[in-house]
């Protein structure tokens, strides 16, 4: 935004004027006013064109890092985040127990992962779409709900279905090969789910797609990703969890 400074400018002006007869004087001030005016007016342009200059003026490129430990450039008043990590950095508040997960393979800034709602019901392809949310601010994931697998995407299928037996009200089976993921399916069990009261069915949604994205098990018992979930949990992930997913994902420093 340019700034406007009205600055008053004093400034004598010698000027040789014929005076003739009772013209002279008029003709000297009209001369005066005539210099103080213009002298403002070109200290004025300038004045405003120098403040627009600094008001283009772009912020340095920095480096810094959160409250998380999270690395990131900020670049103007937008920060920016990088998915790295100190290699002395661990895994944390882990359930061993849990039967372990496999990484999607990072090829870039983020790895993108599309959950594929079309095999869901309507309510339920919203519980995908908020996890997917939560878990896309991870600085390594972009996470995206999708009716359909884009080509040579990765992707995770969800479906809606019947339990006809047992107490789950959800479950991930994944695909891997050479070492990473490359596919799963995630299957939400309509009988079971649907008796929970809306946070009671996102929160074993946004669980499930924390093992798709590579997490097991917490110790946590108030942790989204604990064995057993339920409605008072907050179904967005914790602060360990995307330090996880940075361990998990992130460039070693």
């Amino acid at each position: 935004m340019a700034v406007r400074s009205h600055i008053k400018i004093y400034r004598k002006s010698y000027l040789p004027i014929l005076v003739v007869g009772g013209f002279g004087l008029f003709g000297l001030l009209v001369a005066q006013l005539y210099t103080r005016l213009s002298g403002a007016a070109t200290f004025v342009a300038s004045a405003e064109a120098e403040a627009g200059v600094l008001a283009g003026n772009v912020t340095k490129l920095t480096g810094q890092a959160d409250a998380s430990g999270q690395a990131a450039v900020k670049f103007g008043s937008q920060p920016q985040p990088v998915c790295v990590v100190s290699a002395s950095q661990k895994l944390q508040d882990q359930d061993r127990s849990d039967s372990p997960e496999t990484p999607w393979k990072r090829t870039a800034a983020e790895v993108v992962i599309y959950f594929v709602t079309g095999a869901a019901l309507p309510e339920h392809a919203d519980y995908i779409k908020k996890g997917a949310e939560y878990w896309g601010r991870s600085v390594c994931l972009d996470t995206r709900a999708a009716d359909t697998c884009p080509t040579a995407a990765n992707c995770v299928q969800v479906a809606s279905k019947n339990a006809g037996r047992g107490d789950t009200d959800g479950e991930f089976e994944g695909r891997e090969q050479g070492g990473y993921r490359v596919g799963g399916t995630i299957t939400l069990y309509t009988d079971i789910l649907n008796q929970e009261p809306p946070n009671g069915r996102l929160v074993p949604t946004v669980h499930e797609l924390g093992h798709a994205v590579g997490l097991i098990h917490r110790l946590n018992t108030k942790s989204l990703m604990n064995e057993t979930t339920y409605e008072k949990l907050s179904a967005v992930p914790d602060n360990i969890d995307y330090q996880n997913l940075l361990v998990i994902y992130g460039t070693k420093q």
